[in-house]
């Protein structure tokens, strides 16, 4: 603009004339023509490794490109995505000038250019960006820390490279010498290496991601701009392991906060390998760590791609995730018999409303008198919930997770910062389908109707069977639960979810604009819709946020829901609620993919167990002893997996703190475990009080009895301090390693002949109304 009023003065025109005036925006018209016609050169990914600084990573062949797919380049602080197309492929991406907004193009692949940047540790603990200047100049801040490695002391600098891979944001961080010499090639022999110790750490995220995403807020935090100010152990900036001469790695493609799509995660995990082995050279040893999705991933991996990890450190452990479904599944269909159906009428008005009567039938850990977190009035009662104060892990744990598991029409477009489709494409949005499976179509298949085969399955199911057996509920109440607990309606059948959770972000206001809330509930669905919603809402809300003259003239309770029941088949209202069946096909394929862990396991691997149990947390403590007894059945050798079991303290940041303690220990033993051949006495069973004080220690001994359930054993020590609590399909007959997504059927008749049901008398109309009910047969868990 500057240039074209020079232009105006050279031609002779007076300022503030008329024909000034006429010029000057004429011009204005003929920039914005400039700029809104004006197209960006694609910049594509290369297939090559090592990839370069300003190079945008491989993309696996295999890679489906999923659509619509959120870029995160600018989140992490990398820039917008690089335009890699002109073909209406990707996320739109625009150009800003004053206050117009032109379309650059379309980012297909949400490149970013490579980057290599250096931080030092000075010595308050904090890692601090290096300047251009002071790599040039060669001169040493002066707080900076230093480290004893190899011949005296080292200045304490870090190499942090940044890049996309496989579309995936990556990070990779290993000490540097000083003064930093890069050719900025960055291939073997122009990176510094002299300080690594020839290992690497590959860290798995974990999380609940639904795809269609470059990154998960949890991958952000471990490579986004602020990277270096991450103090959890799962950090690239972890100076403990920096310190020690570790590499280390990490994509928000080995985040299950990013997708639950296993084999496109461990492509990406194999491919980031490839390029820290492109640079740096093969490590003598490869050592994962991660939690809860990423314990699954690097479970996942050592099947898949047995060349990746050398050995395992996992922290609140799942064996995989199609065995936790069922319980997730399970959870909302027993709620909701428990708060809504007549099952109160059974054995006493009030017997349902014990939370630890729940328990009977759910497994899982339940609390009467327990703060749940999903009581807003401060009563301690969940929610929209027909109980005393108090919860469960079904509702403290697993509530709200059951609909984005399940239902293709619940997403999370705030969470998930999906705004720039909101705003230019939502109709994309609105047509996806928001499911795990869906999620991995390539992997489950899918029907004629166009949505993912599933794999959840609770035909023969009995619910409450233990307790039956135990005495703990009449044969009655069996029959009623099993009758009217029904199971999950087909994909296609499923609704929007109801208040709480639409409006769409209405759990997450505080995170988010009104303006944003407002225009992207309007823009999926309508403006009539967004207001009955948001009337539903308003009146779960207590008195104390919202008047209840408020809720009496503009309120209404028409589409509640916690436990999506409309989207349950026991809201059909048959005598019999049916079940759900599984689909042969998404068994067959998940199988073949290797999505469910067979207990075949031969490498070194340490179980970080953090007991929160009485947190009503999803982690529950059994799942560790659920890995070691499908091992045992596998006949897997059990010395290849330690379990140490940690006692928090109360305390959360001591808590955490301590965590970091016990994971870096992990990593030192599970090193000189791969390093000689055999493991460590200090690598064996173990667990720590809430003192963070050693306990016992040795393999065979101190977790006995835990999950190896024979009365022959004697109850180890940390077995006694650490109890284990069932899931709803355990609690259904269901042996220990509960291992089935769908179990084998046998005849009612045959159930009742075989001991089935222990020493419990059926009477005659009791017998055929378990005909009834169970018209295709029972579980037979006999083999």
């Amino acid at each position: 603009m500057t240039s074209a009023l020079k232009l105006l003065q050279v031609t002779g025109v007076k300022q503030g004339s008329v024909i000034y005036l006429r010029s000057l925006f004429i011009l204005f018209l003929f920039i914005i023509f400039l700029e809104g016609c004006s197209t960006v050169k694609p910049i594509l990914p290369n297939n090559t490794f090592p990839v370069k600084a300003g190079d945008v990573g491989p993309v696996a062949s295999t890679n489906v490109l999923q659509q619509p797919f959120t870029c995160a380049t600018a989140r992490a602080g990398m820039g917008e995505p690089l335009v890699d197309n002109q073909e209406e492929k990707g996320q739109p991406v625009y150009k800003q000038w004053l206050f117009l907004e032109f379309k650059k193009g379309y980012s297909q692949y949400c490149g970013a250019p490579m980057s290599v940047v250096y931080y030092y540790r000075n010595v308050d603990g904090l890692f601090v960006q290096l300047s251009l200047e002071q790599i040039q100049s060669k001169e040493l801040p002066e707080d900076i820390a230093y480290l004893t490695q190899g011949n005296g002391d080292k200045p304490f600098v870090v190499r942090f490279e940044r890049g996309v891979i496989n579309r995936f944001i990556y990070g990779v961080t290993g000490l540097t010498a000083w003064p930093i010499v890069d050719n900025l090639d960055h291939s073997i022999g122009g990176i510094d290496r002299t300080l690594w110790n020839k290992r690497l750490i590959m860290f798995f995220l974990g999380g609940i991601g639904l795809g269609h995403q470059q990154s998960g807020g949890l991958s952000i935090k471990l490579l986004g701009e602020n990277a270096a100010e991450n103090r959890h152990f799962i950090s690239l900036f972890n100076s403990e392991l920096l310190s020690k001469g570790y590499l280390l790695t990490g994509s928000s493609g080995m985040g299950t906060d990013t997708s639950y799509n296993l084999p496109l995660l461990g492509e990406t995990a194999v491919m980031l390998k490839e390029q820290v082995v492109s640079e740096y050279g093969r490590p003598d040893k490869t050592l994962g760590v991660g939690g809860s999705g990423g314990a699954i991933q690097q479970i996942y991996n050592m099947k898949r791609h047995p060349a990746l990890l050398d050995g395992m450190i996992a922290s609140h452990l799942f064996p995989d995730l199609l065995t936790q479904i069922p319980g997730v599944g399970d959870c909302e269909l027993l709620e909701y018999y428990f708060d809504r159906s007549s099952a109160k009428m059974s054995k006493g008005t009030s017997f349902w409303r014990y939370w630890s009567h729940r328990g009977l039938i759910e497994g899982f850990n339940a609390l009467d008198g327990y703060q749940s977190r999903y009581s807003v009035d401060g009563s301690g009662i969940p929610m929209m919930a027909d109980a005393y104060p108090g919860s469960s892990v079904c509702v403290d744990g697993w509530r709200g997770i059951t609909p984005i598991v399940f239902n293709p029409q619940m997403y999370l477009p705030f969470i998930d910062n999906h705004q720039v489709w909101l705003k230019h494409d939502a109709e994309q949005l609105s047509q996806t389908h928001w499911t795990h499976w869906d999620d991995g179509k390539n992997i489950y298949g899918s029907s004629e109707d166009g949505f993912a085969h599933r794999t959840y399955d609770n035909t023969g199911v009995q619910y409450g069977l233990r307790a039956l057996r135990n005495g703990d509920i009449s044969v009655d109440m069996f029959l009623d639960i099993n009758a009217k607990v029904g199971g999950w309606k087909a994909s296609k059948d499923m609704k929007r979810e109801y208040a709480p959770y639409y409006p769409y972000g209405a759990l997450g206001l505080g995170n988010i604009s009104f303006g944003s809330f407002v225009y992207g509930n309007i823009k999926l669905t309508s403006a009539s819709d967004f207001i009955k919603g948001t009337q539903n809402l308003i009146t779960l809300l207590p008195d104390s946020s919202v008047p209840s003259t408020v809720k009496y003239w503009f309120g209404r309770n028409d589409k509640q829901s916690v436990w999506s029941h409309h989207n349950g088949t026991a809201d059909l209202g048959d005598e019999i609620a049916p079940r759900t069946k599984i689909s042969l096909t998404a068994i067959k394929r998940a199988k073949e993919a290797g999505l469910i862990f067979d207990g075949v396991w031969n490498k070194p691997a340490i179980s970080l167990l953090l007991y929160l149990e009485p947190q009503l947390n999803i982690h529950d403590a059994r799942q560790s002893f659920v890995f070691r007894e499908r091992m045992r059945k596998a006949n897997s050798p059990l010395s290849q997996f330690s379990i140490w079991g940690l006692m928090p303290s109360g305390n959360e940041k001591s808590d955490e703190k301590q965590l970091n303690v016990m994971a870096v220990k992990a990593v030192t033993e599970l090193d000189l475990w791969l390093s000689e051949g055999r493991k460590p006495r200090t690598a064996e069973d173990a667990c720590w009080d809430k003192e963070y004080e050693l306990v016992a220690q040795e393999d065979n001994k101190v977790w006995q009895g835990a999950g190896h359930r024979e009365s022959r054993l004697r109850e180890g020590v940390c077995s006694k301090a650490f109890p284990i609590h069932a899931n709803p399909r355990e609690a259904a007959g269901e042996p220990f390693t509960t291992e089935l997504i769908a179990c084998p059927l046998k005849s009612v008749d045959v159930a009742l002949d075989d001991a089935t049901y222990g020493n419990v008398l059926f009477s005659t109309q009791q017998q055929n109304y378990l005909k009834k009910i169970f018209a295709d047969g029972v579980c037979d868990y006999s083999g």
